[in-house]
């Protein structure tokens, strides 16, 4: 509750926790919240009901704001709702659909790519002409390309089932790469990997082996394929309770004009990729509560992934 010369008349406890800070009776608005005391003059000589939504820059939480004007009494209510909280709903229920939609459409697919498939394998086992032969080839190859991106799509479809733990990143990430270097027995020389051995962070486990996996195929795609072309580092965050997650590599980098669209669906600048990878790893870190970006070339490209380390 406002009064017309702006000075706060009473407040509930939920409106200091959505705005992050509390003020005496009779304090000015501006104290309580610089964004509500913004539009509060406006609001108050247009004496009509309005809203607003607005970014708290104390929370950084993305607000509603509703105005009823004064009555008899001389004091204007503000009421408060938390968007982010419904758009976490909204985004929770479009996920659910988009993962059921998906998941119908990724088995459809797989049942007809089977037979293709096993066709193209039969076929290759005939006596064929060098025409045959090569056409063949290109069956095959792009029959595994749409298995791969349909992995990828069934991937996404499973991001709303996050079970976080708190991992040991040391730990976890040594077996990580032990398990890579099955897949790439050069991994291991490329990879130079340094942690603190305190070092924490709470996810679940098979999305965080999903995120590494798509980020180190990525940088070994880019790198010089030296020793030490690409490190893997954990480092305290600047926030309390946070730890951060370093993989760069010495390849060209990534431009600027580019960083707006590498987290992108389906964008890719290599001829096999299916453009998911690095849209999917950063799906699975928001469905784990963490933050994955791209920092400045150090030389190569830069990704941190940021989560919660207790």
């Amino acid at each position: 509750m406002v009064g017309s010369d702006g000075l706060i008349r009473q407040y509930n406890p939920q409106a200091e926790k959505l705005l992050g800070a509390s003020a005496p009776p009779m304090s000015d608005l501006a104290s309580f919240s610089v964004a509500l005391a913004e539009y509060y003059p406006r609001w108050h000589l247009q004496s009509i009901e309005a809203a607003e939504i607005i970014r708290d820059p104390g929370t950084g939480r993305m607000l509603r704001a509703r105005f009823l004007p004064a009555g008899e009494g001389g004091n204007a209510l503000i009421y408060i709702e938390d968007l982010d909280r419904e758009l976490a709903q909204a985004q929770q229920l479009k996920l659910a659909a988009l993962g059921r939609l998906t998941a119908n459409m990724a088995h459809e697919i797989r049942n007809p790519l089977s037979a293709i498939s096993h066709a193209a394998e039969l076929l290759a086992e005939e006596q064929a002409s060098p025409t045959q032969t090569r056409l063949t080839h290109i069956i095959g190859d792009n029959s595994l390309r749409l298995n791969r991106l349909v992995a990828e799509v069934l991937e996404l479809g499973r991001r709303d089932r996050a079970q976080a733990e708190l991992l040991h990143l040391s730990t976890f990430i040594e077996t990580f790469l032990d398990e890579y270097a099955v897949n790439d027995n050069h991994a291991k020389e490329i990879v130079e990997f340094s942690a603190d051995p305190a070092a924490m962070l709470s996810f679940d486990r098979s999305h965080l082996n999903r995120v590494l996996w798509n980020l180190l195929d990525n940088a070994l795609r880019y790198c010089r394929g030296k020793r030490g072309s690409i490190k893997l580092e954990t480092r305290p965050a600047s926030s309390p309770g946070r730890t951060e997650l370093h993989i760069m590599d010495d390849g060209a980098g990534i431009g600027p004009a580019l960083r707006a669209q590498v987290f992108e669906p389906f964008f890719t600048t290599h001829n096999s990729g299916t453009g998911l990878g690095l849209y999917i790893a950063r799906e699975l870190c928001e469905a784990n509560g963490a933050l994955l970006e791209i920092r400045d070339n150090a030389p190569g490209a830069h990704f941190c992934l940021t989560g919660k380390g207790e």
